[in-house]
């Protein structure tokens, strides 16, 4: 079985975020050989900039706060505050350089166990074509055509492509196309996790996925 994913894999074991143990055992199975992943390598990028955009939100929401706490601290009752503003800096500094090395690690252990759909002219051709057909960003196209291309070329066996992007690809459209490739579109983890163990566990029985 394949299983193919995109950024937000990357960004829920890298942030350890609610689905990341069902993440981790996906990753255990492919170590094992039980399934192939696969990820487009853009999608390997895409998280970085993902926290960039969220630092400096983070840092423009504490220009503010900062400001009004300094403001409070000139009241003598509220003087302590700027202690709390040195804090609240230190722990945004210390979160950003932590959450990139997290990233960086993540990034290597998923080259290392997964196949990297590479970026190829084929792919970006095929990218141009997908908002029109589909509805997509310029950076969902490139992960739809990239998986689209590798699934392509893997034969008829069965297949999952795990997003929780939902809003983009879990999609009428979307779900049909894949659907020629023998191919499953789940919108978390968890569900694509409980597919893939009942369907391991379960090889001649009709695919579904299981309820909790």
């Amino acid at each position: 079985m394949i299983v193919a994913v995109e950024s937000n894999f990357v960004l829920e074991m890298a942030l350890r975020q609610d689905e990341v143990a069902d993440c981790e055992r996906l990753i255990a199975l492919a170590r094992e050989g039980a399934i192939r992943l696969a990820i487009p390598a853009c999608s390997l990028f895409e998280p970085y900039e993902t926290l960039v955009r969220r630092r400096k939100q983070r840092e423009a929401i504490f220009q503010k706060l900062r400001d009004e706490l300094r403001e409070l601290a000139r009241t003598e009752a509220y003087a302590h505050l700027s202690e709390t503003s040195k804090t609240v800096t230190r722990a945004l500094a210390e979160s950003a350089e932590i959450q990139a090395k997290a990233l960086d690690n993540t990034v290597i252990s998923l080259a290392g166990v997964a196949t990297v759909i590479p970026l190829t002219a084929e792919v970006m051709r095929n990218a141009v074509n997908a908002p029109l057909a589909f509805s997509l960003s310029p950076q969902d196209s490139v992960v739809f055509a990239s998986t689209d291309l590798y699934l392509k070329e893997q034969g008829q066996g069965e297949k999952v492509f795990a997003t929780k992007n939902s809003r983009d690809f879990l999609s009428d459209d979307v779900e049909d196309w894949f659907r020629r490739y023998n191919c499953k579109v789940l919108a978390t983890f968890s569900a694509t996790r409980q597919y893939v163990e009942h369907t391991l566990a379960n090889p001649q029985a009709p695919p579904g996925t299981p309820n909790g």
